[in-house]
This record gives C-alpha cells, sequence and structure tokens, in this order.
C-alpha cells in the first residue's frame, strides 16, 4: 500500500476511536449529572432508584 493509503486508513481509524471516546464521556458526564440531581432532589433513596442497578452511589457524588 502507498503511505497516503496508510495514513488515510490510520487517520479513518482514529477518528472513528475519537467518535466512540467521546460518545462515552458524554454519555458518562450525563449520567453523572441525572445521579447529581437525583441526589439534591432528595429522589435518590437506594441503588434501586437508579438508572444503571449496580451502580455505587457514593463513587458518583464524589466526582
Amino acid at each position: 500500500m502507498s503511505r497516503r493509503m496508510k495514513d488515510a486508513e490510520e487517520e479513518a481509524r482514529y477518528m472513528h476511536f475519537k467518535k466512540v471516546q467521546d460518545t462515552f464521556w458524554s454519555n458518562r458526564k450525563v449520567l453523572v449529572n441525572r445521579v447529581k440531581s437525583m441526589a439534591n432532589q432528595n429522589t435518590l433513596g437506594s441503588a434501586q432508584d437508579l438508572p444503571i442497578k449496580t451502580m455505587r452511589i457514593k463513587a458518583f457524588l464524589a466526582e
């Protein structure tokens, strides 16, 4: 393969990776904000109230 083709493939792989990473961190930020909002409104009673049942509440509130 030519150098240009390799560079183009590498750039495409990186852009896909970056998109996936950005989506992950964006979704995580939304989730953290939802949990904090629930805690501030006193609607967060237990882990069963959370969108994901296996989360640790204290870990999210510490963030």
